[in-house]
């Protein structure tokens, strides 16, 4: 696409601008509401009562959050199964939009060892 003088790069293609407009004023599930987001103690109690055998620290507020988890679980996984596996017990909370990001740092002990 190509912005030229004319603004827009869809105003060449014949693109209505009103879609764009359109597409904000519609309700969203995933549009972040401060008031819907998790604590981070919240957060922590969900990840606990799925993960056995997990140390748990969980940063962040208003549906930004940093998780970082060590486990045993871990071991042998490469580090997309290992957030899968995270997303599985936060997903519904993301489709609700409580929670909006999450950052995800992961290790086994060895790795958490290693570190240190």
């Amino acid at each position: 696409m190509h912005f030229g003088r004319s603004g827009w790069a869809g105003e060449k293609l014949g693109v209505e601008s009103a879609h764009f407009s359109e597409r904000l004023s519609r309700p969203s599930r995933y549009r972040r509401n401060p008031a819907m987001a998790l604590q981070c103690s919240e957060i922590k109690q969900l990840l606990e009562a799925s993960l056995n055998d997990a140390e748990i620290e969980v940063l962040g507020g208003e549906g930004k959050y940093q998780v970082t988890i060590v486990s045993s679980m871990f071991e042998g996984l490469n580090r997309v199964k290992r957030q899968q596996s995270i997303y599985k017990v936060l997903n519904s909370h993301i489709q609700t939009g409580a929670i909006h990001a999450v950052s995800m740092i992961l290790y086994t002990p060895q790795e958490a060892a290693a570190r240190n």
